[in-house]
């Protein structure tokens, strides 16, 4: 089709009223998408409490890192390639999404390790 729709299932027109149908939120969302993004808010401004609660900002006094390296397996590496791909080119020290158990050899104390996990 020249019409850009070739592949796409759906409807092409937003239908408002299926918000107000849970059965059928539900059948359009097998994998729960939209309860997690709602609550994706939550979970951010729980993050940046945690954040000031652990105060982070003594590591400031330490200089910035060497790298960043993002490690996670499976679904959870995904984090990695999102930060990398959104701060990698703006951020003044690398990151690094690393896809596989461990980290690599050169990552050391002048470095940041974030572990995720799904």
């Amino acid at each position: 089709m020249m019409d850009g729709t070739a592949g796409l299932r759906g409807r092409p027109v937003a239908d408002d009223t299926l918000l107000d149908d849970v059965a059928a939120l539900s059948e359009s969302d097998p994998g729960g998408m939209l309860r997690h993004t709602a609550a994706a808010g939550a979970q951010v401004r729980e993050s940046a409490s945690l954040a000031a609660e652990a105060n982070l900002g003594v590591l400031a006094d330490e200089g910035r890192p060497r790298a960043v390296i993002i490690a996670g397996i499976g679904t959870a590496a995904r984090t990695g390639e999102i930060l990398s791909t959104v701060a990698g080119p703006r951020c003044p020290v690398p990151v690094v999404g690393r896809r596989r158990a461990g980290v690599p050899g050169w990552v050391g104390a002048a470095d940041v390790v974030i572990a995720v996990s799904a």
